[in-house]
């Protein structure tokens, strides 16, 4: 209309996340749909079990606090969509077991060389499911505060408590580093000691913020440190970021998958080699 508007993260947030959803259903369902006999009944016998399961993630993910519908929904079609590529994968591992006597770990070696665009595909679509998973976690459930600690001061944020046991400068030949000691505690249990800070660089007129981060499979806290005081307070920033490891593993696994599809087939790259000998040279 010769408008011109500006979006941001809000609209993104709200257009992206159906679609990339939806995204993810279809891989769960594509797959397992026969090639030009599908129907409604046969859809309905291949998707009980994936369903089941998508349903049975939405509630063990709402008995462990996803109180939300969009996030227990989420959190659904992951299981499911990772479900239906896992179901294919048994089925094919299983029937060459029966058929050829392979062992599980075998035949399922050989059953992804035999197609390996297919398997391939299936990898990295397990990565864009641990992708909508990781978003689904950090987005809905991430928390942050800042705290301003005296040494022997403790914040609280979530589970975590963080105890402030003071500051030290080092002065190293390209940078003077400011760190804060603390020591991080979950339920009541101190879990590891931590170094969050800062290096300012007197030649560039730069600072670079060092964090301290405890990582584990479930969430990620960050803690940044900036702003000593000559009376020895800090500020301090807590970032509680659940899920987002599974966003770093996603991009090996989504690499891997695409290397698998891609990789020749001995017995194809012969043949075109063969083709390529045989073919006139030009003139």
């Amino acid at each position: 209309r010769g408008v011109t508007i500006t979006v941001g993260q809000p609209y993104f947030d709200v257009v992206a996340g159906p679609l990339f959803l939806a995204l993810v259903v279809l891989m769960g369902v594509g797959p397992l749909l026969p090639w030009r006999r599908a129907s409604g009944q046969s859809l309905l016998r291949l998707m009980r079990i994936p369903i089941m399961v998508g349903l049975g993630t939405a509630l063990v993910s709402v008995a462990l606090g996803a109180t939300s519908f969009i996030p227990a929904l989420a959190f659904g079609v992951c299981g499911m969509a990772a479900t239906g590529i896992a179901r294919e994968w048994a089925k094919g591992t299983q029937v060459r077991h029966n058929n050829k006597g392979e062992n599980y770990a075998l035949a399922f070696t050989r059953l992804v060389s035999s197609n390996r665009p297919r398997y391939g595909g299936y990898i990295a679509h397990i990565g864009i499911i641990m992708v909508a998973f990781a978003a689904t976690g950090s987005s809905f459930y991430s928390v942050q505060d800042d705290f301003s600690l005296a040494p022997g001061e403790r914040a609280v944020l979530g589970d975590y408590e963080m105890e402030y046991l003071g500051s030290t400068t080092v002065v190293k030949s390209d940078r003077i580093e400011q760190r804060a000691e603390v020591i991080l505690y979950k339920n009541g249990d101190p879990i590891k000691q931590l170094q969050p800070g800062y290096a300012f660089y007197p030649s560039f007129s730069m600072a670079a913020t060092r964090a301290g981060i405890r990582q584990t499979p479930v969430e990620d806290l960050y803690i940044l440190a900036s702003e000593f005081s000559e009376d020895g307070r800090a500020l301090f920033r807590l970032h509680i970021n659940p899920l987002i490891i599974w966003l770093w593993l996603a991009g090996p696994v989504m690499v891997f998958g695409t290397v698998v599809a891609l990789w020749p087939e001995r017995q194809k790259a012969a043949v075109a080699i063969s083709a390529l000998r045989a073919s006139p040279a030009p003139a």
